[in-house]
């Protein structure tokens, strides 16, 4: 009984290994394609968003900021969120790769000032355009969204 039994699992583990071998090699193939690394932030835009109300806001808020193409249609290069900045005005120094900036590309700078709750007080009502390699921080507004 135990002959027939060690014969009947040598004959499934043979059996099975034609299967498995394409799917292994599947995997190895995809595994390559699953972490593309990202260029390293080396670039950096400075700047300081204000409003113009007599509001302060809670603790905890959060000023989100992206990069954006504006020749593209506002494409998001990148974007970083800022919590529990002193402020008004909220001095930001946001870092991303050069590398994904495209050729001939308009920068601009859209900003959003929420609440720790998430609920959204101040935006920028458009892209607010920046210089690629500018030294010094630029000021914008934003404007109460409620």
């Amino acid at each position: 009984m135990a002959a027939a039994l060690a014969s009947r699992l040598a004959f499934r583990i043979t059996t099975m290994r034609p299967a498995l071998l394409p799917a292994l090699l599947a995997a190895f193939a995809l595994s390559g394609c699953a972490a593309t690394p990202r260029p390293a932030a080396d670039a950096v835009v400075e700047g300081r968003a204000t409003f113009h109300e007599k509001l302060l806001m809670p603790p905890g808020s959060v000023l989100a900021v992206e990069l954006v193409d504006i020749a593209r249609g506002n494409a998001v290069l990148a974007r970083e969120e800022f919590a529990s900045l002193p402020g008004p005005p909220y001095a930001f120094a946001m870092r991303y790769a050069a590398a994904d900036v495209p050729e001939g590309a308009e920068l601009g700078v859209r900003a959003a000032l929420s609440t720790p709750d998430g609920e959204r007080m101040f935006a920028t009502p458009r892209p607010v355009p920046v210089m690629a390699g500018r030294t010094q921080p630029f000021e914008f507004r934003m404007l109460r969204t409620q």
